[in-house]
């Protein structure tokens, strides 16, 4: 195996081909609130997926028993944060009446939204290939400074005077997998610790339930780019997904000059046409910017 599949600094994103396309389409910048929008070579995008409808079908259930025992085991009744924890207990441990009226449940309309894009630390991983790449696809190599960079258009329709037009609101962070996981005691000692509101609670227990998983997933061994919208801001995009009609967010990087490469390398999946698949890749990769990225043949011997 190469060391580039297992350099620190890189992440990489398994798509298809309409995917890799899709990444490298350039990407409108604009200078201003409604300002002109001008495309930028070495720019790309990437569709971070609502949490729920990835392919984990138990996304921020799994984990919630022990969170909770992490939040219940410091508060004893009638202190401080009894009422807060009790709260929780009642949207997170489903003993509500009707939990769906909870303004902040997790399948509400009006909950707070996650959006993430997956990464795995191997760039020539079989159980990727056969779940993410199998239509003729690619691993993209991407520097984790640059997806730390990435942005998205924010603004409130309703607002007067929008907010910042480009908001950095995303995070990068390495998914945990086990009920044990380490991001769920702190996330509960925080908010024991802090006192936190309901709102602010929930918010960050949801956000470390988004970065745990069943150790059945563990091979992946994989990353999370998320972006928190936390006050519903920006109306998501639609796709279409295995479960149907999936919502969406685009997050963008912008070439800065100085800046490292984005991309470090992509990686051609196996199966048939290799050479030639590889050969458009690198013209394509020439084109929208990003001349120096290596195009690699996956070492795997595998038709697909």
């Amino acid at each position: 195996m190469h060391n580039e599949d297992h350099d620190d600094d890189i992440l990489y994103h398994y798509t298809s081909t309409a995917g890799l396309l899709g990444i490298l389409s350039p990407v409108g910048q604009p200078s201003g609130w409604d300002a002109k929008i001008t495309t930028t070579a070495g720019s790309f995008s990437l569709w971070a997926t609502d949490v729920v409808y990835l392919n984990d079908t138990k996304e921020l259930q799994y984990g919630r028993k022990q969170l909770l025992r992490e939040l219940r085991a410091p508060v004893a009744p009638g202190s401080a944060m009894d009422g807060t924890v009790t709260w929780l207990e009642g949207v997170l441990g489903g003993h509500l009446d009707d939990p769906f009226e909870v303004a902040s449940d997790i399948y509400g309309p009006d909950r707070l939204n996650f959006y993430a894009a997956c990464f795995c630390e191997d760039g020539d991983l079989l159980s990727q290939w056969r779940g993410y790449g199998s239509d003729k696809g690619y691993a993209i190599g991407f520097r984790k400074s640059a997806l730390e960079g990435m942005i998205r258009r924010a603004g409130h329709p309703l607002a007067v005077m929008p907010v910042d037009p480009l908001s950095p609101v995303t995070r990068l962070r390495k998914v945990e997998y086990g009920d044990a996981a380490q991001i769920l005691q702190d996330a509960a000692k925080t908010v024991v610790a802090n006192e936190m509101t309901d709102q602010e609670a929930m918010q960050l227990c949801l956000e470390a339930l988004a970065q745990v998983k069943s150790p059945a997933f563990a091979s992946e061994r994989e990353w999370r780019l998320f972006d928190l919208d936390r006050q519903n801001y920006t109306p998501c995009e639609y796709r279409v997904g295995p479960t149907g009609i999936t919502p969406y967010v685009r997050l963008m990087y912008f070439a800065m000059p100085g800046m490292p490469a984005p991309i470090v390398n992509v990686r051609v999946g196996p199966g048939a046409d290799m050479e030639l698949r590889s050969r458009a890749a690198e013209q394509l990769l020439r084109q929208r910017g990003f001349g120096n990225v290596e195009v690699i043949p996956s070492r795997i011997s595998y038709r697909g």
